[in-house]
């Protein structure tokens, strides 16, 4: 993961962006996969 300075209103770098998105996607799919199956990601 790549550091983050709490700026979060500001925009940062696009590829910050990008990993934000993909982090919200990846918990949503974690979600629904939880839902799904209850058989991948037990932490």
């Amino acid at each position: 993961m790549q550091s983050c300075r709490g700026d979060r209103g500001a925009p940062a770098d696009p590829q910050s962006v990008e990993n934000v998105s993909q982090e919200k996607a990846l918990r949503s799919l974690k979600i629904v996969l939880r839902f799904e199956g209850m058989d991948t990601g037990k932490e």
